[in-house]
């Protein structure tokens, strides 16, 4: 896999997506509405890492799979 992308919010048709170009060392933060064409804009290291960072600290975010051990 040469990319790493998290969605970071879904609401209705919209969709926010994180996306860590590892072949290219690129990040980008998108922007897609359903049956839309995406937009994306590049982000620095630190902003991509920052808003990963406030994502996983969120209690509302909820991990399908794996154990919380």
């Amino acid at each position: 896999m040469d990319f790493e992308r998290n969605v970071i919010l879904k609401n209705g048709n919209l969709q926010v997506t994180l996306v860590n170009d590892i072949k290219t060392d690129s990040y980008s933060i998108g922007l897609r509405q359903i049956g839309g064409k995406p937009e994306f804009k590049y982000i620095s290291r630190e902003l991509y890492n920052k808003l990963l960072e406030e994502l996983l600290n969120q209690e509302e975010v909820k991990f399908k799979g794996g154990t919380n051990d």
